[in-house]
């Protein structure tokens, strides 16, 4: 984080941004043309500006907001941990078969591979960000009515999501029985 203030009487002025980023524990298949593994990333800012723009007229402006970025397996992760808690571990392959194609059972619901999940499902983006905006004037109405002031606020909010989503169902081989 960086953060820089300062001004004089007549103006003051604060400025902040931030980076934040994580990973999540997923490792990816190196034989993949894409990355599905978790990651996360964010861009903050904020900033305030504070006018004295004349003895009675107050200026404040400020302006916050934030850019992310999202990176996630084509299957949800709730989806992946179900499969692992419900598939055996020894069931299926680490892996594809020299093929390319992924090792599936077909047990009348389908037991999916927890790794095939996770590495062969595509994957998914996500961009999203926000401004949040406001100005407002404080006008001192003392010379009139001891005590008196008007206060006027505008306010803008932008926000904006993106999700590309490039999934895909590869060509299983069915397992029927063991050898």
């Amino acid at each position: 984080n960086m953060n820089i203030s300062g001004g004089s009487d007549r103006a003051t002025f604060y400025v902040s941004a931030g980076f934040y980023t994580e990973n999540g524990l997923f490792k990816t298949d190196e034989l993949q043309q894409y990355d599905s593994k978790i990651a996360y990333s964010r861009y903050n800012f904020a900033s305030r500006l504070n006018i004295n723009a004349t003895k009675t007229t107050v200026i404040d402006l400020g302006i916050k907001g934030f850019i992310g970025n999202g990176n996630y397996p084509g299957t949800g992760t709730s989806d992946i941990f179900q499969e692992a808690f419900e598939t055996y571990p020894t069931i299926y392959p680490m892996g594809l078969y020299p093929n390319g194609q992924e090792p599936f059972t077909s047990t009348g619901g389908g037991m999916n591979s927890p790794y095939g999940l996770l590495t062969n499902r595509g994957y998914v983006s996500t961009y999203n960000n926000q401004i949040n905006s406001d100005i407002r004037v404080i006008q001192d109405l003392s010379f009139w009515v001891k005590g008196l002031s008007a206060r006027t606020l505008f306010a803008f909010d932008a926000s904006n999501t993106n999700r590309l989503s490039r999934v895909k169902s590869p060509a299983a081989n069915y397992a029927r029985s063991r050898d």
